[in-house]
């Protein structure tokens, strides 16, 4: 009774809930290693949310040995990278990044006339959106969309391909190892429902 209570007055806030959810930071430190590779727009994003080594710094992590770092960041890249290059080579003309996390995909892909619309918790959306759209041109604008979405659940995920035309290209880069088995057979049932209906690649 006493904490049903105590729950009650708590504010759920994006703030509360990044703290609470290691996700974000995973997300957060994938910009800045992005960022610390040299990538101009990463680091202007970097630069906006106030990220640096202190608030990126993982506690223990003087204790990972240096190749092991290096690994770790070139898996990264290479992942984020490569996905980049496989749809630009497909020639896709819609791209749905489920999670779009905090990367600078929506700059990328838009200077491409590739239709970008960004899914992820509305925590992450209502950040980073604001963010983008202090960086990103005019042209760039009329490609960019960010939507609060559940991937479990596909009203929600459907709701975000509302106005897409054409065949898509969906992207889960970063998300399966979080969601469980019955997690995992639901998104892949959503997925599976949404190229039904438009067409294009997983």
């Amino acid at each position: 009774m006493e904490l049903n209570h105590i729950l009650k007055d708590i504010e759920i806030t994006p703030e509360l809930l990044e703290r609470t959810n290691p996700v974000f930071q995973t997300a957060k430190f994938t910009l800045y290693q992005l960022a610390a590779s040299g990538d101009l727009y990463a680091g202007k994003i970097v630069k906006i949310l106030g990220l640096t080594d202190e608030t990126q710094g993982a506690k223990g992590a003087e204790k990972i040995r240096p190749e092991m770092l290096i690994c770790n960041f070139l898996m990264m890249e290479t992942r984020f990278r490569g996905m980049m290059q496989y749809a630009l080579d497909m020639g896709v003309k819609n791209f749905v990044d489920l999670p779009c996390g905090y990367t600078p995909r929506s700059l990328m892909m838009s200077e491409q006339g590739i239709h970008f619309t960004g899914c992820d918790l509305p925590a992450v959306v209502e950040e980073f959106s604001s963010v983008i759209d202090k960086i990103a041109s005019p042209e760039q604008k009329k490609y960019i969309r960010y939507c609060s979405v559940d991937a479990t659940n596909y009203q929600s995920l459907r709701k975000a391909f509302e106005g897409i035309d054409g065949e898509v290209c969906i992207s889960t880069e970063g998300l399966m190892m979080y969601l469980t088995d019955s997690e995992t057979e639901v998104l892949c049932s959503n997925i599976a429902a949404l190229l039904k209906e438009f067409g294009g690649c997983w």
